[in-house]
C-alpha cells in the first residue's frame, strides 16, 4: 500500500504530465499538418514509440476509444516536443518554454518521475526536489495558465495533505528490460532511502557474484528489509539482467505500534507456508513445493529474497539452501544468522549524520516542529540514545506526534526493545546465556580469555556459544590493538537489563571472578624487569586473564609438570592466538622439551605479532645462543632489542657478552659506559664487574699464550683482573667470579715459568701472591722439607704427612739460593694438574 508521500508525489507528477500533454494537444489543434516550415512537430522516432506503446496497451486496436496517441508520450518526450517548438507557441507559452532553466529542471526530475511511476524506492530528497520544481514553475507561470492543473493540485495539497489519499497508484509501468518481480513498495517512501550506499553496492555485487546465499543480519528496526528492497530493485533494473526473476517473500509475524506488538493476520509462520508462498509467486503449483521450487530455480536464474527468516528457521530451510542450484541465489534478512551456507553482512547503526537527517525529514513530513527545527546537537543526542536505529527513530517520531515528550519516550523504550529482540533470546542455548550474563556483569567488552576465565566455560563450548551470539546479532566483535573483543550490542543490553537481568547470586559470582582476574597481575609492565622470563607484558587490562594462565603454565614447568603446562598453553592459543606472550611462553616450554625447531617458530611468531616488543628479540637471542649455539645470530637479535630499548640493561649486557666471545673487547667498553649512566641495582653492578674481569682474563690469557715476550702485557691484564676482583666485597663475589679466579691458575703457572728466564720474577711474584690471597689459596700453604734432589733445578719435598711432592726451582715465588740442599724447609701449596698429578707449587 502506497503511503502519503508517494501519493503526494504521484499527484504532482501526474498533474504536471497532464499539463504538458494539454499544452501539446492545444498546440497541435492550432496547427494544420504535422510540420512547420518543413520541420516535424513530433519527430518520427517519438511518434513511432508512442504508437507502439498504444498498440501494446490496448487489448483491441479496432475498438480504440478515441484516445490520442499523445497520451502515450512519455515524460521526457513531452518536454522535448514543447521545447523543440517553443518559438511557435502563443504568448505566454513561448516565453515559458524558451526558459532553458525550466526545461533543464523538468528533465532533471525524470529519475524521480520514474521512481514514482515504476514503483521504485524513493530517495530522501525526491519530495523536496519535486516541490522546488513546482515552486520554480509557479514563479515563471505567474497566471497559472500553462500549468493550471499542477497549480490546482499543489494548492489543494497545501491546504489539506489528505487530498493525496484520493489518488490511487495505477499498475506500475513496466520498465523496458526490467526483470520480472513481485517486490513490494518500499516502506521508506516517507523519507526516501538514506545512507548505506556503499553497502547497497557491496550486496549487489555479492548477489551477482559466486556466493549462493547472502544474509543481511541485524537488530530489529536496523533497516535490513529496506536495504534488501533497495538491493532487489537495483538488480531488477540492472541492464545486465543478472537474474530472470526476483521473488520476494516475507515471514514477518509482528508489527509495532505505539503501545504494543501485535500479530499480523495471515502471516507466514512455518517454513512450509513460506515455500508454498514462493511456489504461488512462481505460479508453480505442486504437492511438494520445496522440490519443485528447486527444480524451477535450476531452470532459471532466480534471486529469492526471504525477509525476516528468523521466525521460521528449521531443517527445511537448511536442507533447501544446501540443495540450492548453481546460478540462482538467496538473499536473506534475519536477526539470527544460519551459521553456515551464508555470506553474512552485519548491519551496523546509521552514522550520526544520516540518522539525524532521517529524524529531521521524518519529523518534517509529519509537521513536528518540536523535532525538525531542533539544533543538530540535540538531535544527535536523541539519535545516540536510539543507537541510530532507523526503526527506533520512526517509532520515536510517531510517539512524539502522539503527544509524548522525547525524554519520556527515550527513558521507556521497552515496547520497541521487545520488538527488536523478539524471537532472539529464546533461541539461545544455556551456555550462550552464561556468556551473555558474563558480559553484562563485566559491563565492558571482553576477549575470549576473559570470558573463559569469568564464565568457566571450556574453549570449545565458549567458541560455539560466541558464534551463536554473533549469529543472533546480540554480540558484536571489535578489534582493539590487534585483539578481538566481544561486547553486547546496545539494543541487546537495554533489552536484557529490562527483560532478563542477571540474578544477584550469579552477578556476585561473576564480579568476584572479575576482581580475582584483575588482581592476579601486579602490573608486570610497571614494576618488574621486562626481560625476566616470568614477566608477562600486558598490552592492556584485557590480557589479565590470559596472563594468569601463562604464569600458571610457567609454574607447572618449574614443577616439571610439562603435560599440564602444555594443556594450559593449548587453551591459551585457542583463546588468545594473537597475543605475543602466549607464543613466547609456548616457545620456552617447547625448548624444555628439546623441540628446538618448534620453539624457534613460536618465538618468531611472537615477534611477527609484536615486532615493537624488545623483550621478544632478547628471549629469542638467549634461545638462539644457548639452544642453537649460533652466537652470530643471537648477537643480531640482542642488537635489535637494544635498538628498540636503548637503555635496557639485559639486552645491552647480552650484546657485550656476545662481543666478548667474539674477542671484540674495544666495542664492549662504550656499552659498559652507557649502562653505568643508568640506575643499576647491585646484581647488575656485579655483572658489569664480572664482565670487565672476563675481558682482563681473556686479554691476559691471550698474551701469556703468545710466549715470554708478552709477559709484561699478561702481567698487566692479570693485575687489572685482580684489582677488579679485590674491589668487590668478599660476600658479594659470585660463584662465577670465584671460578674465574681459579681459572687464572693456568695463566699464573705460565707466568711463573716465564719469569725465571725473563728477569720478571719480582713482578710475577707480586701478582701471584695477590692472586693467591684473593683466591684463598694462601691459606692452603703447608710445611715441606726437601727430601731429595734430582738435579740443581728439581727434586722432591716431603710434607708433614709424609706425602712426597715433585717441585721445580722456577716454581718458587721468590729468589732462591743458588743451591738447594736436602733438608731445606719451605712453604708450598699442593697443585693438581690436568692429569691429576700432585706437585708443590707457589713455593716460598
Amino acid at each position: 500500500m502506497a503511503n502519503i508521500t508517494r501519493l503526494t508525489m504521484f499527484a504532482l507528477i501526474t498533474s504536471l504530465e497532464n499539463d504538458l500533454r494539454t499544452l501539446i494537444q492545444y498546440f497541435m489543434d492550432g496547427i494544420n499538418g504535422t510540420t512547420i516550415n518543413g520541420k516535424e512537430i513530433i519527430p518520427m522516432g517519438i511518434y513511432e514509440k508512442a504508437r507502439k506503446r498504444f498498440e501494446n496497451c490496448e487489448n483491441n486496436f479496432d475498438e480504440y476509444d478515441g484516445k490520442s496517441l499523445l497520451d502515450y508520450l512519455d515524460y521526457q518526450e513531452s518536454v522535448e516536443i514543447l521545447s523543440r517548438n517553443a518559438n511557435y507557441l502563443q504568448t505566454p507559452y513561448r516565453e515559458i518554454f524558451n526558459d532553458k532553466e525550466l526545461i533543464k529542471r523538468i528533465v532533471d526530475i525524470t529519475p524521480i518521475r520514474n521512481r514514482i511511476m515504476h514503483s521504485r524506492p524513493l530517495e530522501y530528497s525526491d519530495l523536496e526536489d519535486l516541490k522546488n520544481l513546482c515552486n520554480y514553475i509557479f514563479r515563471i507561470d505567474k497566471k497559472h495558465k500553462s500549468f493550471s492543473e499542477l497549480w490546482e493540485v499543489s494548492s489543494a495539497i497545501q491546504k489539506d495533505p489528505g487530498v493525496s489519499l484520493n489518488y490511487t497508484l495505477p499498475e506500475f509501468e513496466v520498465v523496458e528490460n526490467s526483470i520480472q518481480n513481485n517486490l513490494p513498495l518500499p516502506d521508506f517512501d516517507d523519507t526516501g532511502y538514506i545512507g548505506r550506499s556503499d553497502l547497497v553496492e557491496q550486496i549487489v555485487s555479492l548477489c551477482k557474484g559466486s556466493f549462493p546465499v547472502i544474509s543481511i543480519l541485524g537488530d530489529g528496526g536496523i533497516g535490513k528489509t529496506a536495504l534488501a528492497l533497495k538491493v532487489a530493485y537495483k538488480l531488477v533494473d540492472d541492464p545486465s539482467r543478472p537474474f530472470d526473476a526476483v521473488i520476494w517473500t516475507s515471514s514477518k509475524t509482528t508489527q509495532l505500534n505505539l503501545y504494543e506488538l501485535h500479530e499480523i493476520d495471515g502471516a507466514i509462520r512455518t517454513s512450509l507456508e513460506m515455500f508454498k508462498s514462493i511456489s504461488d509467486s512462481l505460479a508453480y503449483q505442486a504437492d511438494n513445493p520445496i522440490k519443485n521450487i528447486l527444480e524451477y530455480l535450476s531452470y532459471f536464474k532466480i534471486l529469492l529474497v526471504i525477509d525476516n527468516l528468523e521466525t521460521i528457521i528449521d531443517t527445511n530451510i537448511t536442507n533447501f539452501l544446501q540443495q540450492l542450484p548453481v546460478g540462482s541465489k538467496v538473499l536473506i534478512t534475519s536477526r539470527i544468522g544460519l551459521g553456515r551456507f551464508e555470506y553474512p553482512i552485519f548491519i551496523q547503526p546509521l552514522n550520526i549524520h544520516d540518522s539525524v537527517q532521517l529524524l529531521r525529514i521524518y519529523a518534517k513530513n509529519r509537521g513536528l516542529k518540536l523535532i525538525y527545527q531542533e539544533n543538530h546537537a540535540t538531535l544527535s543526542g536523541y539519535c545516540r540514545k536510539m543507537n541510530s536505529n532507523p526503526g527506533y527513530i520512526k517509532w520515536f517520531v510517531a510517539a512524539v506526534g502522539a503527544g509524548k515528550s522525547p525524554e519520556n519516550i527515550l527513558a521507556n523504550p521497552k515496547i520497541f526493545l521487545d520488538f527488536c529482540m523478539s524471537n532472539v533470546y529464546e533461541y539461545l542455548s544455556n551456555d550462550s546465556r552464561v556468556v551473555i550474563n558474563t558480559c553484562l556483569s563485566s559491563n565492558r567488552e571482553l576477549n575470549l580469555a576473559e570470558i573463559a576465565y569469568i564464565s568457566k566455560l571450556e574453549p570449545e563450548i565458549l567458541s560455539s556459544s560466541i558464534q551463536q551470539l554473533i549469529a543472533t546479532n546480540m554480540v558484536i566483535m571489535n578489534n582493539h590493538n590487534g585483539e578481538t573483543l566481544y561486547g553486547i550490542t546496545e539494543f541487546a543490553r537495554k533489552f536484557l537489563l529490562k527483560a532478563h537481568p542477571v540474578l544477584s547470586s550469579e552477578s556476585r559470582t561473576y564480579k568476584s571472578r572479575i576482581n580475582q582476574m584483575n588482581s592476579k597481575n601486579d602490573c608486570d609492565n610497571c614494576i618488574k624487569n621486562h626481560y625476566m622470563r616470568e614477566t608477562i607484558i600486558l598490552r592492556d587490562e584485557h590480557d589479565n586473564a590470559i596472563a594468569s594462565q601463562l604464569k600458571q603454565a610457567l609454574k607447572s614447568t618449574h614443577l616439571r609438570d610439562i603435560d599440564k603446562a602444555n594443556s594450559i598453553i593449548e587453551n591459551a592459543l585457542v583463546l588468545s592466538p594473537g597475543y605475543f606472550e602466549v607464543h613466547r611462553i609456548n616457545a620456552y616450554i617447547k625448548s624444555l622439551q628439546a623441540s628446538s625447531s618448534e620453539a624457534e617458530i613460536e618465538y618468531k611468531t611472537a615477534i611477527n605479532l609484536a615486532p615493537e616488543q624488545s623483550h621478544l628479540y632478547y628471549h629469542l637471542g638467549c634461545f638462539t645462543q644457548k639452544e642453537l649455539g649460533n652466537s652470530k645470530a643471537a648477537l643480531e637479535y640482542f642488537r635489535k632489542a637494544v635498538e628498540l630499548d636503548p637503555n635496557a640493561f639485559d639486552p645491552n649486557f647480552e650484546v657485550a657478552r656476545m662481543l666478548l666471545f667474539a674477542g671484540l673487547y674495544d666495542e664492549i667498553i662504550p656499552i659498559i659506559s652507557k649502562l653505568r649512566t643508568t640506575l643499576l641495582n647491585s646484581k647488575q653492578t656485579m655483572l658489569i664487574e664480572y664482565l670487565l674481569m672476563q675481558i682482563e682474563y681473556r686479554k691476559a690469557d691471550e698474551h701469556v699464550l703468545r710466549g715470554a715476550d708478552n709477559i709484561q702485557d699478561a702481567i698487566m691484564h692479570l693485575d687489572n683482573l685482580l684489582e677488579l676482583n679485590k674491589r668487590v666485597p668478599q660476600l658479594n663475589r659470585s660463584r662465577a667470579m670465584k671460578t674465574l679466579l681459579k681459572k687464572c691458575s693456568g695463566i699464573v703457572n705460565l707466568l711463573i715459568s716465564y719469569a725465571a728466564s725473563s728477569n720478571r720474577k719480582t713482578e710475577v711474584g707480586t701478582v701471584v701472591r695477590k692472586w693467591l690471597e684473593l683466591s684463598g689459596k694462601d691459606k692452603a700453604y703447608q710445611h715441606a722439607q726437601v727430601n731429595r734432589m734430582l738435579d740443581n733445578t728439581s727434586g722432591f719435598m716431603l710434607l708433614d704427612t709424609d706425602e712426597e711432592l715433585f717441585f721445580r726451582t722456577d716454581w718458587f715465588l721468590e729468589e732462591v739460593p743458588k743451591r738447594i740442599n736436602t733438608g731445606d724447609d719451605f712453604l708450598v701449596i699442593i697443585h693438581i694438574d690436568g692429569q691429576q698429578r700432585r706437585s708443590a707449587r707457589y713455593i716460598k
